[in-house]
């Protein structure tokens, strides 16, 4: 078994094709069968873009909205003296709003583009919008506040869809195409198994804060702030060839 887990890393990090090589290869109308470790060692840079913005808008839904039917039935509820089952079902309530939001702002996220380009600005402007107002997002939910609805349908869902839309194609546009996608799918899969620890980390925040609505918000939104929207920012500071 050892052998065989060598054999696979040696086989996933190869890189020993030459740039030279692929190229001839794409012009004879070859398929280029490029090992992983040509996306890690050759283009790093846009690989940690990548990481940075998906993990980023995988990190905010698990450490946000995501994980409120459960924490808000069985942390916030009693910290609040609120009955469990009424702050479960408003969770549920407002995830359903938060979803019609998200679809709204993807839908809207190609007038963005086209107003300030799908650089920088289509990830920068809805994710410092989401940072700053997290914690207002998180207070009225977790207080039962009417207004939260509508809360998590414009600040949440809509700025999120906003932000999230363009990923896949900004991604595919700073890869050449004989990697494109192996550093996307790569990517996107590795991020998938680490932004759901997210709602762990939130429960364990939550369950040590202090029980008054103004603090549960600022601990609930910890990780919506520092592991989302600030890690899609950088990301999207970093500059990329695009091909």
């Amino acid at each position: 078994m050892p052998y065989q887990l060598i054999a696979l890393v040696i086989r996933l990090w190869g890189g020993s094709e030459s740039l030279e090589w692929i190229e001839q290869v794409k012009s004879k109308g070859g398929i280029v069968k490029v090992p992983l470790g040509v996306v890690l060692s050759r283009y790093w840079v846009p690989f940690i873009a990548l990481i940075l913005i998906n993990l980023g808008l995988t990190i905010y839904y698990y450490g946000g909205s995501g994980y409120w039917p459960y924490v808000m039935r069985d942390i916030v509820a009693p910290k609040l003296q609120i009955p469990s089952e009424q702050a479960y079902r408003w969770a549920l309530l407002l995830g359903v709003y938060g979803g019609i939001g998200a679809v709204v702002g993807e839908l809207l996220s190609g007038f963005l583009i086209r107003a300030l380009g799908l650089r920088g600005g289509s990830f920068i402007v809805p994710s410092t919008l989401l940072l700053v107002l997290s914690p207002f997002i998180v207070y009225l939910a977790f207080t039962l506040n009417p207004l939260s609805t509508y809360a998590s349908l414009l600040m949440g869902g809509i700025l999120f869809g906003l932000a999230a839309a363009p990923q896949t194609l900004y991604f595919t546009s700073i890869f050449p195409t004989e990697v494109r996608w192996s550093a996307v799918a790569f990517g996107w899969n590795l991020n998938a198994s680490i932004g759901p620890l997210s709602t762990a980390a939130v429960m364990l925040i939550l369950d040590s804060s202090p029980s008054s609505p103004a603090m549960l918000a600022i601990y609930g939104s910890i990780v919506m702030i520092i592991g989302g929207a600030l890690l899609v920012i950088l990301g999207s500071l970093i500059r990329t060839r695009e091909y």
